[in-house]
């Protein structure tokens, strides 16, 4: 049987010679071997073709829904409530990046094969990933120990990325007291928290000698007031009216 092909499985009357491998093969194997029709010399030649279209040619259209098909992390909730993220364009992207744990820490980088040291250059813990830099590196912990509820902190620390951030975009009040513009203030938080883990990992000078908390309040004001001068010209653009030519 090593050197049988499938013509040596099909009898003269172009049907399948089940004696000859029906032993061979398990149950399910044989039932979709009998949907199958046998191959015949008369037949066409055999050829490679591509099986999602009828003409057996390759489109990239027709290819797109198999590379989407598995895909189910835009049904995930989180994904909306960073999209709707009111602050700045790349603050957005990196939560993006966060929820996708695709950020480029240490345990990334080993990951990928970039370098063969994981341990934070902070604190020097064995493994610097998302959840280190974000929330149990101290420089991160001491950030978020002043601003979470103490009953709340223990639940803020431990619980997956996704849901994280879920909560704290779209259920503000659930971990902090202070719930006005929090989403606002989160992803600074987090974005400075990243930023200030930079300087210190790549040895960066900086100008700026505000603590990590103060350039948060800085950044929360600054789109707080982004956001109310946009809505004030959207509200003056509406009462505009352009009188046709005549």
């Amino acid at each position: 049987m090593e050197r049988t092909s499938v013509a040596d499985m099909v009898d003269n009357n172009g049907e399948w010679r089940w004696a000859a491998f029906q032993s061979y093969l398990p149950f399910n194997v044989l039932l979709w071997v009998a949907a199958k029709k046998c191959p015949i010399e008369s037949d066409t030649r055999d050829m490679v073709g591509w099986y999602l279209r009828e003409d057996l040619n390759f489109s990239v259209k027709s290819a797109y829904p198999t590379r989407i098909k598995d895909y189910s992390g835009s049904k995930e909730p989180v994904w909306g409530l960073i999209h709707k993220y009111r602050g700045l364009s790349k603050i957005k992207y990196f939560l993006w990046l966060v929820g996708k744990g695709r950020i480029m820490n240490n345990a990334e980088r080993v990951r990928r094969h970039f370098s063969s040291v994981s341990n934070c250059t902070c604190c020097m813990a064995s493994i610097e990933d998302i959840d280190h830099v974000l929330r149990s590196c101290p420089l991160a912990f001491t950030i978020w120990v002043d601003v979470i509820k103490r009953e709340k902190l223990n639940e803020f620390m431990t619980m997956d990325i996704k849901s994280w951030l879920m909560y704290n975009l779209g259920d503000p009040g659930y971990f902090v007291h202070a719930v006005e513009h929090w989403d606002i203030m989160f992803g600074a938080i987090v974005w400075n928290i990243w930023l200030n883990r930079n300087v210190i990992a790549f040895e960066t000078p900086v100008d700026d000698c505000r603590s990590v908390m103060d350039k948060n309040l800085h950044l929360k004001e600054a789109t707080c007031v982004a956001l109310a001068m946009r809505s004030s010209v959207q509200v003056v653009h509406q009462g505009i009216r352009v009188r046709p030519k005549r």
